[in-house]
């Protein structure tokens, strides 16, 4: 029963081992480019202070979808952190 036990905790082991070797789909393209696909990109000047908070809304057209998103960084000058990232689509009519 003890030697049973064993085995199947060590075949367990082993398969959760094997499938954390299985590469995970990573969706976004990190570090890319997107500057020349950008259509529009505001902020609102009146919402800047030193140490606060930035939205800033831009539209880009990837692949003939638009979207609009917004981004609220944690800094002024460099950017430190995104904090909120909302995509809004556009529907077509």
């Amino acid at each position: 029963m003890k030697k049973c036990r064993n085995i199947i905790l060590s075949m367990l082991f082993i398969i959760t081992n094997i499938t954390s070797l299985i590469p995970v789909h990573v969706y976004a393209d990190s570090g890319r480019d997107i500057s020349s696909n950008v259509t529009s990109l505001t902020v609102d000047p009146t919402n800047i202070t030193d140490g606060g908070n930035i939205k800033v809304k831009f539209s880009f057209d990837e692949k003939k979808k638009t979207s609009s998103q917004v981004i609220i960084f944690g800094s002024i000058g460099q950017v430190k952190e995104i904090f909120a990232v909302k995509d809004f689509k556009k529907k077509s009519h």
